[in-house]
């Protein structure tokens, strides 16, 4: 965490505490976090513990979207320990990424939702 704020650091590490031990009043504020490129990575993980489906859509837009290729990863992580079928769709497009852990990591998120719409792109991938 790079935030010099002593309050602002010890608050994201609470909140990626609460994420550990699956409390679910942290979901909304650690999607707030993920707005913060310095905390976003650790964000994105604690809501993949959380498997809360209130997440998928902001990992999504991570996903296809975030300059950092290990946030991209983590992201498709998070999709995959939360296994929401409205996931489908962006961990298809990520199967073009450009970076082989983020297509790999994706590829393994399709395998857990099972979603039949992944059996072609997962082929046509691999």
């Amino acid at each position: 965490m790079e935030d010099d704020d002593y309050f602002v650091r010890n608050e994201a590490l609470s909140l990626f505490s609460m994420g550990r031990r699956k409390d679910k009043r942290a979901v909304e504020p650690l999607i707030k976090l993920l707005k913060d490129k310095s905390l976003r990575q650790e964000a994105v993980h604690a809501l993949g513990y959380l498997n809360d489906s209130r997440a998928v859509e902001p990992l999504t837009s991570i996903l296809l979207k975030d300059k950092n290729w290990m946030a991209r990863e983590g992201a498709a992580w998070a999709l995959k320990e939360i296994k929401d079928n409205r996931a489908v769709g962006a961990l298809i497009l990520a199967l073009q990424d450009n970076i082989g852990k983020v297509r790999s990591m994706s590829a393994w998120a399709l395998q857990e939702i099972a979603d039949s719409k992944a059996l072609l792109p997962l082929k046509k991938a691999f």
